[in-house]
């Protein structure tokens, strides 16, 4: 017998209880590194208003463009903002001349067997922020995505 036989039995057991533990399930899932707002469509807010958004997203970075049926005709913004971690926050300045200020995180729903992310928060006027009768709560339109990592 050579005298290296027990040393190459202990890495080949540290290998095969190495590569068993890679097989089992994960008890926590897995974080995701950037959540994905570009197709969020829309945020429904609980004054039955809802803002249309088209988005561009590179990393936190949030731009693009909104718009939502006044009461004069359609009235167009300007989105600006970030979402990092669970943490939303946009503002959206209308060309009528207020900005809407968007704050939320990111809340998990249970749908039949899916578990779905959304986005919920608080809105108001940047322009009059202690005024409570402009003030209204928003829930994405449909659920989000985690962005898939780079590189893969």
């Amino acid at each position: 017998m050579n005298k290296n036989t027990p040393q190459l039995a202990v890495v080949l057991v540290g290998l095969f209880v190495g590569f068993y533990m890679m097989t089992l399930p994960s008890r926590t899932q897995a974080q995701c590194i950037q959540w994905d707002a570009r197709k969020m469509y829309g945020i429904k807010q609980s004054n039955n208003i809802l803002v249309k958004v088209e988005l561009i997203q590179r990393g936190p970075r949030i731009s693009g463009n909104a718009n939502f049926q006044g009461k004069k005709g359609i009235e167009h913004g300007t989105v600006l903002g970030y979402f990092r971690g669970d943490l939303f926050r946009i503002e959206i300045k209308w060309d009528y001349g207020e900005t809407g200020v968007y704050v939320g995180k990111r809340i998990e729903e249970q749908t039949g067997k899916y578990r779905l992310s959304y986005l919920v928060g608080d809105a108001i006027i940047k322009e009059q922020p202690d005024n409570q009768s402009r003030r209204t709560t928003w829930k994405s339109a449909v659920s989000i995505m985690c962005l898939p990592a780079r590189g893969n």
